[in-house]
This record gives structure tokens, C-alpha cells and sequence, in this order.
């Protein structure tokens, strides 16, 4: 059976089948709370799906997160003019008549990012006609409590691999799914995948979270193991120079062991 590919939908296309996997789940404040999913196909490319609410726990009986189907009867619709969370001109409007045809697995990616590097950040500030994902180096977490509006704030410090430093605030509903324990435990370095990310200006360049993101601590990706690398190259060289007019004898600390370990 032929399906259609994610790149070619158009608004207002019929509902050729596609074969996606279906990578990412959240409510989306900016569809009025609809749930949404983000669907990626064999070639990699992504659109997002917004489920009518009539039609909500008809099709979370039938579907599951990270599972890989044959999607029909959608209708395809224009993208909004802001908080996308891909680059795509189309949105798929799911209903009771959508069906879902679980398929196996033919190598659909687990994840879609489409990271923007740091130089390209200020282009974006207080843009939000697409969402930014971002990857980077976990440094410190700076605040975690309530806000005024008593709405819980988590802060952090991430390194882009430029050796920028930026700032991360993620609001109580993403701030809730994050645990903080394995982000400080995690092996150097602790590299991050953020997704749907707005970019603004808080004294300095800051990332703020929406409904849409997502935290992913060393996610299983060609890109986010490269950057590990050089991170550790990077910081053990530093490490090694630092050390470098010690005498032959001298031994380092443990922790500079632990460090070159890891």
C-alpha cells in the first residue's frame, strides 16, 4: 500500500494515508487545551496533529505514544501563525473518523528535533511563529520555588557547544515532569535536548518553556552523542593543561580521576 509523505501535505489536501510514528504528546494552550501529537515519518520529516475534543478519549483507546501506524481520514488544515512546534504550512485535524492502523516498525525515528544553534538565537526573540528547540550542556540549577502568582518556576544554566551560557526557565507544567536528581547525577556531560522553547530577553537571553516541550537528558541521537563528545574532549583538555606543569610525580585528585573517567 502507497502513503503519502509528510513533506507533500498541503492545507486542504485529501487524507492520503501516512505511515508516521507518533513521537510526542502534550496539551497545547495555544489550540484552546486540545491535545496534540507530532508525528514523524520514515524520512524524518514532522507535522503536528490536533485532536478535536469530541474525538480525545476516543483516540488515546486506540493509539500509543512511540508506536507506529497508518494514519487515514484526517483533515489537513492550515498551520497558525504562531507557536508551531515544526516548520511545516499544514496542520492534521484528527477526528472520530480518523483511523489508526498499527504497522510494524521500519526504522521511524524515535525523535525529531530541529535544533537551532546559538548565533541564530536572537533572531527569534519574542518571535514565536516556530517554537525553538535547543541543545546544549547541563550546568546548574539556579531556582526552583514559587512564583508570585504561585506558579512553580525552575531555572537552570546550560552551555551551548559555542561555550555560550543561557539561561532555561520551565514553567510548573513542564518544571512537574523533570526530575532534578538525575540531570545533577547524570555522567559529564549532561547533554539536554529542549524542544518548543521561546526565546526572550530577561536581563540576558533567556529559553521559556510553552505546553508544547519537552526535556530529553542524553537522548539516544547521533547529533546529541557527537556533542557529548566534544564537550568531554574539550573540558579534559582543559583539565589537562591546567595540570600540565605539575611534576611527573604528582598525582591527580580523585575527582579530577572521576572526571577523566567519565
Amino acid at each position: 500500500m502507497t502513503s503519502r509523505a509528510i513533506s507533500t501535505i498541503t492545507h486542504g489536501d485529501s487524507a492520503e494515508p501516512i505511515e508516521v510514528r507518533i513521537v510526542r504528546k502534550w496539551i497545547s494552550h495555544a489550540f484552546n487545551n486540545e491535545c496534540c501529537y507530532l508525528f514523524v515519518d520514515l524520512a524524518g520529516d514532522a507535522i503536528q496533529a490536533v485532536v478535536d475534543e469530541n474525538a480525545k478519549k476516543h483516540l488515546e483507546s486506540k493509539i500509543t505514544l512511540r508506536s507506529c501506524y497508518r494514519v487515514s481520514n484526517y483533515l489537513s488544515g492550515e498551520a497558525g501563525d504562531k507557536y508551531n512546534v515544526v516548520k511545516h504550512d499544514a496542520i492534521l485535524r484528527l477526528g472520530k473518523g480518523t483511523t489508526f492502523e498499527s504497522i510494524p516498525d521500519f526504522g521511524f525515528p524515535f525523535h525529531y528535533f530541529n535544533f537551532v544553534p546559538y548565533a541564530n538565537l536572537k533572531e527569534r526573540i519574542d518571535d514565536h511563529t516556530i517554537l525553538t528547540d535547543f541543545m546544549c550542556r547541563f550546568v546548574r540549577f539556579t531556582f526552583d520555588r514559587p512564583t508570585a502568582s504561585n506558579r512553580r518556576l525552575l531555572k537552570f544554566e546550560v552551555e551551548d557547544i559555542s561555550e555560550k551560557f543561557i539561561e532555561v526557565s520551565l514553567w510548573q507544567e513542564i518544571a512537574d515532569t523533570i526530575d532534578k536528581d538525575s540531570f545533577t547525577r547524570a555522567p559529564f556531560p549532561a547533554i539536554l535536548a529542549l524542544t518548543s522553547m521561546k526565546v526572550g530577553i530577561y536581563y540576558d537571553l533567556q529559553l521559556t518553556s510553552t505546553s508544547a516541550t519537552h526535556v530529553y537528558l542524553n537522548p539516544d541521537v547521533n547529533i546529541c552523542k557527537n556533542i557529548a563528545s566534544t564537550f568531554k574532549a574539550r573540558y579534559n583538555d582543559t583539565l589537562s593543561r591546567c595540570f600540565s606543569h605539575l611534576p611527573r610525580s604528582w598525582k591527580p585528585p580523585i575527582f579530577y580521576n572521576i572526571h577523566l573517567q567519565r
